[in-house]
């Protein structure tokens, strides 16, 4: 997650609805942060919120990661849904992403993972942009290969 204080509001909802949940974050002092996922290894808590902060150096064992937003780079996605599925499990990793406001989406970075990402359970607005991110990404190749040629 981008903002902490999102991260604690959802939190502290799924807590009121009975699923215990926590947040953790940078702005929180590094025993608290500690403490908190703590509970989350222990199994004291089945939910875990966190901000970028968890992305790498974090070596949990998760089955779902599911990215409430989408981070700035791809790389960052990758680690992100990279704590499921370690250690020889499988894990599952899902993200949001709201079409309708490409403000908070990297373009750069939907489009890797387009090309990247396993398509076959993706919604079909998601497998229309895999392959045009394909076609964008053939005409660039060929951009440049004709760039080669021309230098010659």
């Amino acid at each position: 997650m981008k903002k902490t204080i999102v991260a604690d509001i959802i939190a502290k909802k799924l807590n009121i609805f009975g699923f215990p949940a926590v947040s953790v974050h940078g702005k929180q002092l590094f025993r608290v942060r500690q403490k908190l996922l703590q509970k989350f290894i222990d199994g004291e808590v089945q939910i875990l919120f966190a901000t970028n902060l968890l992305t790498r150096g974090t070596d949990i064992d998760v089955q779902y990661v599911i990215n409430y937003d989408l981070p700035e780079d791809y790389a960052n996605w990758v680690h992100r849904c990279g704590r499921t599925g370690r250690n020889g499990k499988i894990g599952v990793a899902i993200t949001f992403i709201d079409k309708e406001n490409t403000s908070d989406y990297p373009i750069l970075t939907l489009q890797q993972i387009a090309l990247h990402a396993n398509m076959e359970n993706a919604p079909d607005f998601m497998k229309d942009f895999a392959e045009y991110a394909k076609m964008q990404r053939e005409m660039n190749n060929e951009r440049e290969d004709q760039n080669l040629f021309e230098d010659d």
